[in-house]
């Protein structure tokens, strides 16, 4: 019973921290995504509901394609998007090379069990110089540490980074990498896609060493 009730209280903080930034987090989607041309095709990898992808396709006049591994919480958002919603794991996309022409993830890594896997799709799926955002939780912030006792005594395993630890990270994936801090527990790093590798970068066996875990 105290674990469950545990379970509920880190999912009502997380929900109610995610949901508040949700407008300033779609507006700093947008605002990175300036230069992709209407009508070209964009990935939100892990969209959740789909609140992110509708106001970011409604801004940009973009074509949006909302994708999570919970097809549910997508249709239960009433997600209505041009490039349409789809149920799939981010380490495995269900899209051919070269599909989208801009892929974000917003406050979606830090879920991720091997985040290099992931960036290697969000490679693969992306057009020659195709654009990367991320907005993430700072790794050395406060509420990050509140994020890492909740998962403790939930069980669950998050890997936040610093900003300079993504970008990293990032670069390391075939990407260019430049930091925007938005607050003190929030930051995005966007990137252009600079090469396409021959081979998985090492390290893909699982997350960037330098990022913290919470497990």
């Amino acid at each position: 019973m105290r674990w469950r009730s545990t379970f509920d209280l880190a999912e009502v903080l997380y929900d109610l921290v995610t949901r508040r930034s949700q407008p300033r987090s779609a507006a700093v989607v947008i605002r990175n995504l300036d230069g992709v041309p209407r009508g070209g095709r964009v990935l939100d990898l892990g969209a959740g509901t789909g609140r992110i992808t509708m106001n970011v396709e409604a801004s940009t006049g973009t074509r949006v394609t909302a994708c999570d591994v919970d097809l549910l919480a997508l249709t239960a958002g009433h997600s209505s998007v041009t490039g349409g919603v789809v149920g799939a794991d981010g380490q495995a996309l269900p899209f051919e090379s070269g599909s989208f022409a801009a892929v974000y993830l917003v406050y979606v890594l830090h879920h991720v069990p091997d985040q290099m896997r992931v960036l290697a799709e969000v490679r693969r799926v992306l057009d020659s110089g195709g654009r990367i955002v991320l907005v993430e939780f700072d790794a050395r912030s406060s509420l990050v540490r509140l994020f890492r006792l909740l998962a403790r005594a939930t069980r669950r395993r998050c890997s936040f980074h610093a900003p300079g630890s993504l970008a990293a990270l990032l670069e390391a994936s075939g990407f260019d990498a430049e930091v925007g801090v938005l607050d003190r527990a929030t930051f995005v790093v966007k990137g252009r896609l600079l090469r396409r590798l021959s081979r998985t970068p090492r390290g893909a066996c699982g997350p960037d060493r330098r990022a913290l875990r919470a497990e």
